[in-house]
């Protein structure tokens, strides 16, 4: 066993310059790699957005027969959404919302359709000197509209009591799409506009943590063990486990 470690020993003694200018060449070979892969990146990105831009909606039926309006929305930051959608920036502006991570902004409309009745009126009830009065109601399951009707000699009337539409409306995003559906079958959506912050994996990392290693010492001559907590900048090449994170 001494032998075997006389043998390393005495490579690291006659080699660790070597030794220290191939660590370098890893080392840039890395930064190197760290640097093409954020050009790709960038790209990929840049990509995206002239598909986002150049997009428009699409539909399709959910699994329950709901219509669904699909849309790309562009990768970026605060100042790429305030040039490409400034009113949407300005929106964001003044509800505070400095910094968001996904926004997006969905114009659509509740289109219910045309409504009308007919109120036939006694003609000898037309000439009493008395307020005559008509109900209305056209309430469903996704609005209630309902009021009266009011004639008065030559004074004619319209009261709407209530007038509230119901609409759940849902948005989801996914892969730099916007999704939005709704259970009332009268809304239609007309446009979707939108960004989200892109999501990257880091490449480097800083670690902390109890540590077992094996180093040698050129200027000492010396090979020993170490135990302790180190404290170390590394380049990512393999990960594994999970780590739960909770947003507070």
């Amino acid at each position: 066993m001494s032998t075997f470690w006389t043998k390393i020993t005495t490579f690291l003694k006659d080699n660790w310059v070597t030794i220290i200018f191939g660590i370098v060449i890893i080392v840039l070979v890395l930064l190197m790699m760290q640097q093409c892969q954020n050009s790709r990146d960038q790209q990929a990105i840049s990509d995206h957005n002239i598909t986002a831009l150049k997009d428009s909606l699409s539909y399709y039926k959910g699994k329950n027969g709901e219509l669904v309006a699909e849309k790309t929305i562009l990768y970026g930051d605060n100042q790429t959404l305030k040039i490409a959608y400034e009113d949407l920036y300005k929106k964001l502006q003044s509800m505070n919302v400095k910094d968001p991570s996904t926004a997006v902004d969905i114009d659509a409309d509740i289109d219910n359709g045309p409504k009308d009745t007919a109120w036939v009126i006694e003609h000898d009830s037309c000439c009493l000197d008395t307020t005559i009065r008509n109900d209305f109601n056209f309430d469903n399951q996704w609005r209630e509209l309902n009021g009266y009707i009011t004639l008065n000699q030559d004074s004619l009337s319209l009261n709407i009591e209530k007038d509230v539409v119901n609409a759940d409306i849902t948005v989801a995003i996914q892969d730099g799409k916007a999704y939005v559906s709704s259970d009332n079958p009268f809304l239609n959506v007309n446009n979707i506009e939108g960004i989200t912050v892109p999501e990257y994996k880091p490449m480097w990392s800083l670690t902390v943590g109890p540590s077992a290693s094996l180093g040698y010492d050129p200027w000492h001559n010396t090979l020993s063990p170490t135990v302790g907590v180190s404290l170390v900048i590394g380049y990512t090449i393999w990960s594994g486990g999970k780590k739960a994170a909770v947003k507070k």
